[in-house]
């Protein structure tokens, strides 16, 4: 994108205003994946647009596009007219026309240009399409125009004065009372040309296009459309659910989420939930969570009530283990250099963490919690893993493969209890710690615990028991190079 993009984006963790032109002319829905707020590490799904753009359309640049199946008709059913914009303000007073729809977040036009389009009404210059979307109840979205159709309505309704004008700058201060009746007439008789989506259009081909006609627009992101194509009480529900107050402490927001990065989350983990990670197609997260609204949307919430109960369980076990590192992963650290925990949510460890949870007992999940962050935080130091969390992570091997390592290292943890536990309590490491933190191997300083590892000295494999008396404080690092010699060794 140039650096003539009108776009602004504001971080609603900090406050940070992201500009493209200081930002070497990229817009920032064309920043690189893990591109963070350099003020407070925010991910790019933290910033809401605040300046719309000029134009009405945008060119697509999804990699995702659903095949129609045009054997027994068109996939999109749309229905053109001209209606005048005093017929559909009577529909949008009557709320049978829906302009500002919660997916439509941005901040609305300035009165100068809303002011201008006013005036292009009253010079009878063409105005461009306008997209509806016709809902279930036959209520109509507004999904391209919302903008240019509610300064109309606003002025209509008196909610503001013209300023700024061109040629017809003799109308400057006057709002639609203070017009000519003629010039009034002007306004409410204009005709509009309006395509409308109907409700029994393929959904999947419906959702691109919403997608194509609000990128250049609005820059909505996936969830916001889903938001459109998919209503119902699923969709309501998710929204619910994304406002769990322990979810919102795992999230660390107070309030929804602007964008709806909140809502998309719960629906991850609904779709991992009735799906299974088996059925997650290569490279094609988008439809896969798609696939999900689509299936439960006619639905009743009830039919949810097990998923839901499992949402809220999975949620609590995962702040019992995590506390505020949730979903966060750990960069582990080697001899010279500590390692660290990102501040930003990880998508792909955030599936694996909940999913996993909801195969366990929050009393089994709270037993062994101690155990499970020492496991979590062996196997996110993990090359394999680490790589699987960090790029390309909805490919369907590597999506496998991360739940499958995840899975599995819960259940050494929790299955096959009557062995006893190889891994020692949080309280032992601490113990050694507070008295000497440095490394039994390297006999460097371990700067911070979840650096540390305790090692067994008798090996357990060789009848080694879990106690203190047979604990060694260790770099988690040199542990790790360690077994790596010794199975070369062997």
């Amino acid at each position: 994108m140039s650096d003539s993009s009108p776009n602004e984006y504001q971080c609603d963790s900090c406050g940070w205003i992201y500009r493209a032109p200081e930002n070497a002319g990229v817009d920032l829905e064309d920043q690189p994946e893990g591109w963070s707020c350099p003020d407070c590490n925010a991910e790019a799904g933290f910033f809401r647009l605040i300046v719309p753009p000029d134009t009405d359309l945008g060119a697509d640049d999804e990699d995702y596009e659903p095949q129609a199946d045009i054997s027994k008709g068109p996939a999109i059913l749309a229905k053109p007219w001209t209606p005048d914009v005093d017929s559909l303000l009577k529909r949008w007073h009557k709320k049978k026309l829906d302009t500002q729809p919660d997916f439509q977040r941005y901040e609305v036009w300035p009165i100068q240009k809303r002011s201008r389009l006013v005036e292009s009404v009253l010079l009878g210059l063409p105005i461009p399409l306008f997209y509806f979307a016709e809902e279930e109840d036959g209520t109509e979205v507004v999904i391209d125009g919302q903008q240019r159709l509610t300064s109309l309505f606003r002025f209509i309704d008196n909610e503001y004065s013209l300023k700024g004008l061109g040629p017809l700058r003799s109308l400057d201060g006057k709002k639609y009372q203070d017009l000519e009746e003629r010039l009034q007439d002007e306004i409410s008789d204009f005709s509009l040309s309006v395509i409308t989506i109907q409700k029994n259009s393929d959904p999947d081909v419906r959702f691109t296009m919403f997608e194509r006609l609000n990128e250049g627009a609005t820059k909505l992101n996936d969830q916001e459309l889903r938001n459109s194509v998919y209503r119902g009480e699923y969709n309501e529900q998710l929204k619910q659910l994304s406002s769990n107050k322990d979810f919102m402490t795992i999230l660390k927001q107070s309030k929804p989420h602007k964008r709806m990065v909140d809502v998309e989350l719960v629906l991850r983990f609904m779709a991992f939930y009735n799906q299974t990670y088996l059925k997650h197609p290569d490279k094609k997260t988008k439809e896969f969570l798609n696939n999900e609204m689509e299936q439960w949307r006619h639905r009743k919430a009830k039919d949810q009530k097990k998923a839901e109960k499992a949402f809220g369980e999975a949620v609590k076990s995962a702040l019992t283990v995590y506390g505020d590192r949730v979903a966060r992963r750990y960069v582990a650290g080697d001899a010279k250099t500590p390692g660290k925990w990102e501040p930003r949510l990880n998508r792909a460890l955030y599936d694996v963490q909940m999913y996993g949870f909801t195969r366990y007992s929050r009393s089994l999940v709270t037993k062994n919690s101690d155990a499970i962050y020492e496991a979590s935080l062996d196997l996110m130091s993990n090359g394999t893993f680490n790589d699987l969390i960090s790029h390309t992570i909805s490919e369907s091997k590597r999506v496998a493969k991360r739940f499958t390592m995840w899975l599995d290292m819960l259940e050494s943890v929790i299955g096959n209890q009557q062995q006893g536990s190889r891994i020692f309590p949080e309280t032992v490491k601490k113990k050694l710690y507070d008295a000497d933190p440095a490394c039994t191997i390297c006999k460097q300083q371990i700067k911070i615990i979840d650096d540390a590892h305790i090692d067994h000295i008798v090996p357990w494999s060789k009848g080694g028991t879990t106690t203190e008396d047979n604990a060694a404080l260790t770099h988690r690092f040199c542990n790790q190079q360690k077994q790596a010699n010794d199975s070369i060794t062997d």
